[in-house]
């Protein structure tokens, strides 16, 4: 009877996929299988490094033990780095009738000794594979220390990698951008003003600059070309290599692997690199950053009633928050100021506010004729349920999914106490796996308690609906009386947001109310209520407005 038999073959990084280690893997696995007269009924191949336990397309192959007879790998590191990892594998596939065979080292691993042996290959792997990362590590920091400069991904903006010398060289036309954000930053724009992140960020975006990414073709999937965020100027008034040193070591892997954990600054490594701007005015930057936080936490001790909850329809950026101090008064300004400009970059022509004791006296008129109806607060309640009904499953699925993972992790950590308590494998090895599992589990625990929290406060319960007719009983008892901090609650309990449409003067501007109310359309002079609607205006362009929330990222 024929045996049949699958591949397994594995890199540590996708690029290798494309050069000679894959294809001589899968092509000497074949022969082996040639050789031995098995039927080849299927062939996996994984990009991750073999410390990791949990892999896409070796998880696919761990559902044929049973229904295959053998398992050909080039190598024994192939399958894995981790000894005991490659023991669990072993054992797995061999208590369901499928025996794991190597090109390269020829045991029986379904013996006690071949078992043995193929452990002991594996601490052998791991060792090695420790000390390779070790010998690499210390030839980096020496590498660092004579002068080179060390980049995983691209150069920072301003800067090309001359990757034969290991040196950074100074593109002239990045280098005059990365000063006049320093100089935008410190000094002001041509009239003198000085600009945040945002607004420089916008300035670049409506100049058409080009970002780093742009330059070197990588690909964004939610940018399009010449689109800065706020996180990049940062990036760029941050580094120390604008004024000549670089740092390597800043960053290490975490027990998740993909965790990049800061170290100490004391493992750090500098070397000089071709300085771009002057200390003085990096230092000058720095000093105002300092400021800029300082000023923030002082300006949030001013009572906002709707702080973060405005967003503009024309631009969808979120109102900020501003004092000033010519007019002694209070204002909500849109945050898209310097978004939309004209041609000559001088022209606003989305610069709109609010004045903040005008704007939080109309919401709150309307706001106390909502309460008084808590059948219309109700009503808003099931239709917002029934629109977050995909958005639940979604969220519902991710849980499923962390919940799997969980259980995996709780079978690989009984796997391990089961070897532990047999006694044949060296407990510090046992004892290194048994926390990294620890880790993982508390890892996965957290994102399960973050999913439940979100599906919490987004399904209604019968409960819950008796404790908003309550709260609107209690509320209508000297509404007009509250003080600032309980018309928040209210706020905050109602979820209130709003959409400013500007009209064609200040006294037509419309706001439009949304939250666990029907919706509402107040203006200067009088409010009326529309169709119930829960929708809240989405825009690419905005990055910080307040919207409801998005499920997250996939956890697997």
């Amino acid at each position: 009877m024929v045996k049949k038999a699958a591949i397994y073959a594995r890199v540590s990084r996708e690029v290798q996929t494309h050069n000679y280690s894959l294809p001589t893997q899968l092509q000497s696995c074949r022969d082996y299988a040639a050789k031995r007269g098995y039927e080849v009924v299927a062939e996996f191949a994984d990009a991750h490094t073999g410390e990791e336990f949990d892999r896409p397309e070796f998880n696919k192959l761990k559902k044929l033990a049973g229904l295959i007879d053998v398992v050909v790998v080039h190598d024994t590191d192939r399958l894995s780095r981790d000894a005991v990892d490659m023991a669990i594998f072993n054992r797995d596939f061999l208590a369901k009738g499928t025996q794991v065979e190597f090109v390269n080292f020829s045991v029986d691993t379904a013996t006690p000794m071949g078992q043995a042996f193929l452990f002991l290959q594996g601490i052998y792997a791991q060792e090695e594979n420790a000390k390779r990362s070790e010998r690499s590590e210390r030839g980096k920091r020496a590498r660092v220390k004579s002068g080179k400069v060390i980049i995983t991904s691209i150069a920072p903006y301003g800067y090309n990698y001359d990757k034969e010398n290991g040196v950074f060289v100074i593109d002239e036309e990045q280098a005059a951008i990365v000063r006049q954000i320093f100089e935008w930053y410190v000094f002001g724009d041509e009239t003198g003003k000085r600009l945040g992140l945002d607004a420089i960020a916008n300035r670049l975006s409506a100049m058409r600059i080009p970002t780093k990414h742009d330059i070197d073709g990588l690909k964004k999937t939610k940018k399009q070309y010449g689109v800065w965020g706020k996180s990049s100027v940062k990036k760029i008034l941050d580094g120390e290599h604008y004024i000549g040193i670089w740092y390597y070591g800043r960053y290490k892997i975490g027990a998740s692997k993909t965790q990049r954990v800061r170290t100490d600054p004391s493992e750090w490594v500098s070397t000089n690199v071709p300085a771009i701007v002057s200390r003085e005015l990096w230092e000058a930057a720095q000093k105002k950053a300092k400021e800029n936080r300082h000023y923030s936490r002082r300006n949030t001790k001013r009572e906002y009633l709707l702080r973060g909850r405005l967003v503009c329809a024309t631009c969808g950026y979120t109102f900020n928050c501003h004092y000033d101090d010519r007019r002694n008064a209070s204002y909500y300004q849109c945050g898209g100021q310097f978004s939309f400009t004209s041609a000559d970059r001088k022209t606003r022509t989305c610069n709109h506010s609010l004045r903040q004791d005008e704007t939080e006296e109309m919401v709150w008129e309307g706001i106390v004729k909502m309460v008084l109806k808590p059948d219309h607060i109700l009503g808003a309640i099931q239709e917002r349920q029934a629109q977050s009904h995909e958005q639940v499953q979604t969220l519902t699925e991710y849980l499923r999914q962390c919940e799997s993972k969980l259980s995996a992790l709780e079978k690989q950590q009984s796997k391990v106490l089961d070897l532990y308590l047999d006694d044949k494998l060296p407990k510090d090895v046992l004892d290194d796996k048994l926390a990294y599992l620890q880790k993982e589990h508390e890892l996965y625990s957290d994102k399960k308690a973050d999913l439940e929290k979100r599906l919490t406060d987004m399904v209604f319960t019968d409960d819950q609906t008796e404790q908003v007719k309550a709260f609107c009983e209690m509320a209508t008892a000297g509404i007009e009386l509250f003080t600032f901090e309980e018309k928040l609650m209210v706020i905050e309990t109602l979820d209130i947001k709003g959409i400013v449409h500007l009209g064609e003067t200040k006294a037509a501007d419309v706001i439009t109310l949304t939250g666990y109310i029907p919706r509402i359309e107040i203006k200067k002079g009088g409010e009326f209520v529309t169709t119930p609607s829960m929708r809240l205006v989405r825009s690419t362009r905005c990055s910080e407005s307040r919207q409801w929330p998005t499920p997250p990222e996939p956890i697997m």
